[in-house]
């Protein structure tokens, strides 16, 4: 069964780190979903991510996410 729009939940997440600090948001899959410099504010879907800081991308070390409701991680 296809969730419709209003069964999908969206929760704020808000990602921040030095000002000049390159965030990542990826997905399970390793696809990049958005990225951000010094703060990352946003909405997602409920789910499984994970955030990389470095201006190289979603290739090094990532924390991984569980995103279950409002999250803020500094």
């Amino acid at each position: 069964m296809i969730a419709t729009e209003a069964e999908r939940v969206y929760h704020r997440l808000i990602v921040v780190a030095d000002p000049k600090t390159v965030i990542w948001l990826v997905d399970d899959a390793w696809h990049p979903v958005q990225r951000a410099v010094g703060t990352l504010d946003t909405s997602v879907l409920h789910g499984h991510y994970f955030v990389e800081l470095g201006a190289a991308g979603p290739h090094g070390v990532a924390y991984p996410v569980e995103l279950f409701s409002d999250l803020r991680l500094t």
